[in-house]
């Protein structure tokens, strides 16, 4: 078949203002299906690959047999893990990348680049004639959507090396991949986490829906100027070990004054829970909620006073 490669370009530019995409926690896909059939591959599978990858199939709308991850080792403690999901598993990166319609790029930001050539030298052996090194079948996406994980690597030096070439018969074609940068949370795991993204110059809304409806069904999506993606980073990925750390210090308080350990952190987190439903589902300011359990002279302010000091 003769496969042209889009070049179309999304309006909106990194820098402009974000578009909000503001998701429920639970997945729309069941209506409108753009990921129900997709394959969807894992480059690296530690923590946050296993995050994700237990978000989707929490949510009931990702087959496993759809998944395919890459490890480093057949005995790698992360191979066994991911291998007790149910999800295709390999040491074969090639694996992951011809049977992927999209492809998350879940290492290590100083093996991305390195990750890149090998996907860049995947496509330049495509032809008719000669099926691609270590498999037996073309890809089953020509233009498969790339998303990052990684912090710290820019869109613009990803995409230098998501210039692609396949020839297939007489048909031949050189573009750029779509790229789509992302900070998950691991939070991801149980359908609650937060992720901010920046999509690439190569980008169209096509691209964007399957991202946003794979990356809804682990929680909170919300798109980003590309500026702002490491500092909300440390706001929505790194906050999570903030809020542990909040959840850790008022157990500790509460073991003080003769709660039990295991007691203390189900009250605190659920706590958390509903404060946060407040912020979210109320648009209640957090100065508001302060003063609302604040009684004059009582014993909630006299605790407010104590942390701000």
């Amino acid at each position: 078949p003769h496969v042209v490669m889009s070049t179309s370009k999304r309006k909106s530019s990194n820098n402009s203002s974000p578009t909000s995409k503001k998701r429920k926690m639970t997945s729309t896909t069941g209506s409108s299906g753009v990921i129900s059939n997709m394959n969807i591959g894992f480059i690296g599978a530690g923590n946050m690959a296993r995050a994700l990858v237990e978000g989707m199939l929490v949510s009931g709308e990702v087959n496993k047999k759809n998944i395919y991850a890459s490890c480093t080792s057949l005995s790698s403690l992360n191979y066994k893990k991911m291998e007790a999901l149910g999800v295709n598993v390999t040491i074969n990166n090639k694996h992951v990348i011809t049977n992927s319609d999209t492809i998350i790029l879940a290492v290590k930001p100083y093996q991305i680049l390195d990750i890149l050539d090998e996907l860049q030298e995947t496509y330049k052996e495509l032809t008719a004639t000669n099926p691609l090194t270590g498999v037996s079948k073309p890809p089953k996406n020509l233009r498969p959507l790339i998303i990052s994980v990684a912090n710290g690597v820019l869109i613009k030096e990803i995409e230098q090396k998501t210039q692609i070439s396949w020839n297939i018969g007489g048909s031949s074609m050189v573009g750029h991949l779509p790229v789509i940068r992302c900070i998950p949370s691991v939070a991801s795991a149980v359908c609650a986490g937060v992720t901010v993204y920046t999509c690439g110059k190569y980008c169209n809304e096509t691209d964007v829906k399957p991202f946003q409806e794979i990356f809804s069904l682990c929680g909170h999506c919300e798109e980003v100027p590309e500026k702002s993606i490491s500092a909300l980073a440390s706001l929505g990925g790194s906050g999570v070990a903030f809020m542990a750390l909040i959840v850790e210090a008022m157990t500790d308080g509460g073991v003080l004054v003769g709660i039990s350990k295991p007691l203390g952190e189900k009250i605190v987190a659920h706590t958390m829970i509903s404060t946060a439903k407040l912020i979210i589902e109320r648009n209640w300011q957090p100065s508001e909620i302060k003063y609302a359990v604040s009684s004059p002279a009582g014993t909630t302010i006299r605790g407010i006073q104590v942390m701000e000091d």
